[in-house]
């Protein structure tokens, strides 16, 4: 190979720095270079050309500046600003521009080069100059070589730079030389500039070489430099993701407190997976879930929202009109009733071949009992790859309804037991809760619960759950933590309705009725009700008699329908004992599922007879269990049709106008009702009931008034209503969004709850509730759909409130009723959400107040604080510091008008480097960001973030760094000073706070300590079987396996069926080690194992691998892939594992 004439990175013959290890560096004693750029890969890459040079393996006789290197300063985005502005950088800053830069190029190079080159720059063998004049565009090396034949002079000068790309990448021009008196032309102009227009670097390189070299030595990532505007963009980027033109074009699109919402969803998927929404009715869920849709799509996320029918329009909408998210195969949208009544292979196919990223659950409440196909087909939305897991965001104002077990499955809908353990909470918190109320209810020492430890300790435990995955705010705590709040520029303020009772009193003729109301309903057997569940039968029936004296109070008119009722099923159910059916034919007709949906009106709100409310066998009472004959059901039916008959005939058909017509009936109610209406102002009003029955009696009553009352147009919508959506547009145009021709209008609607949720009805300033729920957090619910965030109108809400009378006699019937049966008096605790759950003791007093409370409520605030009183919620809102500080991140990035284009250049985060910055010359504050993960193999896991301050007097606390937010930020600005010992320093303290953290995280995953929070494994086919496991698993080192010869033909079997066999036993085995399956699924097991002819007991032979493997995998594919709270890994403690991200100087 000859000297090349033409050097232009063309062939490897002709590549600049071949030529210089090949003929330059091994032989020369002097090397000079005048570069535009000087990179350190550049002299990474020629390193091995000097340490073959016999002079340089001898350093200490190497003379200085033996090599001298002239650079300009960079021309990067920030400089580049700088000159086209005419701002000229001072000397000083030049340098630190230099420093950092150098010192992100030398991150990760090769370690023996590293102290090559600080060697030779501590010894001033190397001296690096910097020029200052202008730009200096030259490339020019020229070298000096003493070889066995004489002294030697060559030059190249032409467009390679000083670096990796210059000296390989590039196609380069540059001409070489090799005669003296060129060569002396050349150092004479080189030697002109070293000598006046430049300033050293040395103290500076040495600075950073030797602080990388020094981190290598001990581990630590390479630590880089950032201005202080680098590192405010590295640090949106790192919580936010590179910031979108639109999404800082619309910063102003929430208010702050959903702006923080976001966050705190945002951060509960990135580490949970899954995260619920509760925020009280009117607070802009839909808007805070549509910012998380828009982060996942900025990502490129697939994204499912599963709402009821009746919202979907609304959903569309709103993301498309202020979010600019079309629906697409990117956002498609799920019917609840379509999804609840699909199978299992249809699920799959409305995947459309790809998994989606994000589910999003609306009223996800609906979908709280486990048991049903809308719970199922939700959790089949999952992916099928079991590695992988979609977030699931549940949005819903009521995430407890009659049991605290509501919770729990909603919890498990949208996350892992493994997720919500390396997350530091307590999986199994529920399980222990419920054991020790059952433990203490045998015991008949129910009353001991508020003294006892455990039972306390598990409530503590569930709270700090609930307040990891939850976000649950008040308006009242919005008004107290957030002031001035704005929308789109204008000022938002929270129109407080006006709450008042509405009274009414009975006459004479109805005081007669309500005395002997409790008498009579007493004397009531119900038997279609006994049937439908003869273990809890006596409970189901007296609830029904308090779920009658609810509904007198709603209307005399719904009473009378279901006085009808009654005789119409019970007169069927004398008609099927007259056919011949027997009493077992008659137990699979009256079954549970008929009386949730034909016996009961299945619209009406109660809870009290769903299918999760009353336990099998758990009365505790023994007579509750009712034995009987077709004899003893014809007798009950003859006394109740007699008896109902008669007490219509004294006390309600006397109250009808027309004696064919019940709804014709007139009470004190209905008539102060319509006078209120005469007599109020109102634009629009929306009358609540939850009876369909009372709505229609209203609606009849409105239409039958006297003439002077037909200026109103009224309307009525029940479930399934086929005009919903006109009826809608009609009445409240502007919160529908529609056109409507002010003629076309209704002024007054009439509505059930089917109403309650999610529907925007804004245009209303008055709500009546015709009747009161017990659960006053559905009273909430129905004023939220008037009261609306930005509502411009001033709402007044009346509530009907009858006299005491009628609560009395209620609370009469209840103690005759709970002095038979106590479970009446929990169950109903229980829908009035004064309990968490079925066993907790109630006194029938406590009910009475909990009524008269909602009833005396005067203002939406105690409204809710009524709705929230469960003990289980106490002082839960779920916000965090982190969701402000990322929160006011994004308003600063607005703020300080950060564009997309910013992050172009910006550092590519790498798990080998830490980034840090300095804003001051003489710094005594670090604010230093720490991460835990979890990983195993190439899986990781983001367990939690920190922020560790280092104060001026060396104290060490967690805090955010707003100091470094909240001051200007100039993106011209370097950093302030260069690292020194006394800022590592600083580091090193922040280093040791976090590893306490640290370590006690790493505690919570030592052998044996996931099993005091996860569910307890007490199926002893179960530990069999993970027995038979560990035996073929042979423990080698901390993660890996090793199997015997004979083993290997199991895991290749395990091959063959799933690919990745090796993976599959681990995983097997994990989740058998801390995942309670069902006896179902346990029989299952049982009966593929017995098929085969394995016994666990006497272990797996040999011949058995391959059947004991086929077992595996079908248990796998039917029972674990299907289960989504499986998902997820329970780490072991050396898996768990800190770095740190950023450090900032202050």
């Amino acid at each position: 190979m000859e000297f090349p004439a033409i050097i232009d990175n063309n062939t490897e013959e002709t590549q600049l720095a071949n030529v210089f290890n090949q003929f330059l560096l091994p032989y020369a004693n002097q090397i000079d270079a005048a570069v535009g750029y000087f990179y350190y890969s550049g002299f990474d890459l020629i390193a091995p050309g000097l340490l073959k040079n016999p002079l340089f393996q001898n350093i200490d006789s190497v003379p200085n500046d033996s090599i001298r290197i002239i650079m300009s300063p960079r021309t990067d985005r920030r400089t580049a600003f700088l000159l086209n502005t005419g701002i000229q950088l001072s000397i000083q800053d030049q340098v630190k521009d230099i420093i950092s830069q150098i010192e992100f190029d030398i991150a990760g190079k090769d370690i023996t080069h590293i102290s090559f080159f600080l060697e030779l720059l501590k010894r001033k063998i190397l001296n690096v100059r910097l020029y200052t004049e202008d730009f200096f565009h030259a490339k020019a090396y020229l070298a000096k070589l003493k070889l066995s034949n004489g002294t030697h002079f060559h030059s190249i000068v032409g467009s390679s730079n000083f670096s990796e790309s210059g000296f390989t990448d590039n196609r380069e021009l540059n001409l070489t030389n090799s005669d003296k008196l060129h060569y002396d032309h050349l150092l004479n102009w080189f030697q002109k500039i070293w000598n006046s227009s430049t300033v050293e670097l040395n103290e500076s390189l040495i600075q950073i070489v030797d602080s990388e070299r020094n981190s290598r030595a001990k581990g630590l990532p390479t630590s880089i430099g950032l201005s202080p505007f680098e590192a405010y963009l590295f640090l949106i980027r790192h919580y936010l993701g590179e910031l979108t033109k639109e999404r800082l074009e619309k910063t102003e699109l929430l208010a702050e407190f959903q702006q923080v919402g976001a966050e705190n969803v945002l951060g509960k998927l990135e580490i949970l997976g899954g995260a619920i929404v509760s925020d009280s009715v009117g607070l802009g869920k839909t808007f805070t879930a549509a910012e998380v849709i828009r982060r996942y799509r900025e990502k490129g996320a697939r994204v499912l929202i599963v709402a009821p029918p009746t919202l979907i329009p609304q959903w569309k909408e709103t993301l498309e009109i202020f979010f600019n998210i079309p629906e697409s195969q990117h956002i498609q949208f799920l019917s609840q009733g379509k999804l609840g009544q699909e199978n299992g292979d249809k699920i799959q196919s409305l995947k459309g071949g790809k998994e989606f990223n994000l589910i999003i659950i609306d009223e996800a409440h609906r979908a709280r009992n486990r048991e049903t196909f809308l719970y199922q087909n939700i959790r089949a939305l999952q992916p099928q790859d079991i590695s992988q897991q979609a977030a699931v965001l549940l949005l819903t104002a009521t995430p407890f309804n009659n049991s605290i077990r509501d919770l729990q499955n909603l919890i498990n809908l949208c996350t892992t037991d493994a997720k919500l353990y390396a997350a530091g909470f307590s999986p199994n918190a529920f399980d222990k809760f419920h054991e020790k109320i059952k433990s203490l209810k045998s015991g008949k020492n129910i009353s001991a619960l508020e003294t006892d430890f455990d039972f306390q300790k598990s409530i503590t435990e569930i709270r700090d759950l609930l307040n990891g995955i939850m976000l649950l705010r008040m308006r009242s705590s919005i008004k107290r933590n957030y002031r001035n709040i704005t929308i789109a520029g204008k000022p938002l303020e929270f129109q407080e309705p006006e709450v008042r009772k509405l009274n009414y009193s009975y006459t004479n003729k109805q005081h007669e009725l309500f005395q002997e109301l409790s008498g009579f309903l007493e004397k009531l057997h119900l038997p279609h009700i006994i049937l439908s569940n003869p273990e809890s039968g006596r409970t189901l029936s007296y609830l029904y008699l308090l779920l009658l004296y609810k509904r007198i109070e709603s209307s005399l008119y719904a009473f009378y329908c279901s006085l009808l009722n009654i005789i119409e099923k019970e007169n069927e159910l004398l008609k099927a004992l007259d056919s011949g059916d027997s009493i077992e034919v008659l137990l699979q007709k009256y079954n549970r599922y008929r009386l949730q949906t034909e016996i009961i009106d299945p619209e009406e709100t109660s809870n009290l007879f769903d299918g999760g409310s009353i336990p099998e066998g758990e009365e505790s009472e023994e007579d509750s269990k009712i034995k009987f004959t077709a004899d003893d059901v014809r007798s009950w039916i003859s006394n109740d049709i007699y008896e109902i008959r008669n007490f219509i005939k004294r006390h309600l058909e006397p109250l009808q106008t027309n004696v064919d017509q019940p709804i014709s009936l007139i009470d004190p109610k209905i008539e102060t009702y319509i006078n209120t209406l005469r007599s109020t102002r109102f634009r629009k009003c929306i009358t609540f009931s939850e009876y369909k029955d009372t709505a229609q009696y209203i609606e009849y009553h409105l239409k039958m008034s006297p003439s002077n009352f037909q200026q109103f147009r009224s309307t009525m919508v029940t479930s399934g209503d086929p005009e919903l959506k006109s009826k809608l547009e009609r009445f409240a145009p502007r919160g529908q969004r529609a056109n409507v021709a002010p003629g076309e209008e209704f002024d007054i609607l009439i509505a059930t709850d089917v109403l309650s949720e999610g529907v925007n009805l804004q245009d209303a300033d008055l709500l009546l509730n015709f009747d009161l729920p017990w659960n006053p957090m559905r009273i909430v619910q129905r004023v939220g759909r008037v009261n609306r965030i930005g509502s411009e109108n001033r709402i007044s809400v009346l509530n009907m409130t009858p006299n005491d009378e009628v609560l009395n006699g209620f609370l009469k019937l209840l103690e005759i009723l709970n002095s038979k049966v106590q479970q009446v008096a929990i169950l109903l605790g229980k829908e009035m959400a004064i309990l968490s759950s079925e066993d907790e003791h109630i006194d029938i007093r406590e009910i009475g107040e909990e009524i008269k409370n909602v009833r005396d409520a005067d203002s939406m605030d105690r409204l809710e604080e009524l709705s929230q009183k469960t003990s289980i919620f106490t002082g839960i809102e779920g916000e965090t510091e982190e969701d402000h500080f990322r929160s006011f991140l994004q308003f600063s990035a607005s703020k300080n008008h950060i564009r997309p284009e910013d992050f172009d250049t910006l550092v590519t985060p790498n798990l080998q480097r830490t980034y840090y910055t300095i804003l001051t010359e003489n710094p005594k504050n670090t604010y230093s960001l720490f991460e835990i993960h979890g990983r195993r193999g190439e899986h990781k896991d983001l367990l939690s973030r920190h922020w560790i301050r280092i104060s001026e007097n060396g104290d060490a606390k967690e805090e955010f760094p707003y100091p470094f937010i909240e001051s200007p930020i100039s993106p011209t600005a370097p950093m302030a000073s260069s690292k020194t010992l006394s800022l590592i320093e600083l580091e090193i303290r922040a280093e040791q706070k976090f590893n306490l953290i640290l370590e006690e995280r790493k505690d919570r995953f030592k052998p044996g300590a996931a099993g005091k929070s996860l569910r307890q494994i007490k199926s002893k086919i179960q530990s069999d079987l993970l027995t038979v496991i560990d035996s073929l698993l042979k423990k080698k080192g901390a993660q890996n396996l090793s199997f015997d010869e004979k083993e290997n033909s199991f895991i290749s079997e395990m091959d063959n069926l799933k690919g990745n066999g090796i993976e599959i036993v681990q995983e097997i085995r994990d989740i058998f080690g801390r995942h309670p399956f069902s006896s179902n699924q346990l029989t299952y097991l049982r009966n593929q194992l017995k098929k085969y002819g394995i016994n666990l007991d006497r272990g797996i032979s040999f011949v058995q691998y391959k059947d004991f493997a086929h077992t595996l995998v079908d248990f796998y594919n039917k029972h674990i892939i299907s289960e989504p709270s499986l998902r997820g890994t329970i780490y072991k403690k050396e898996e768990i594992i800190g770095r740190k991200i950023l450090t900032i100087f202050t």
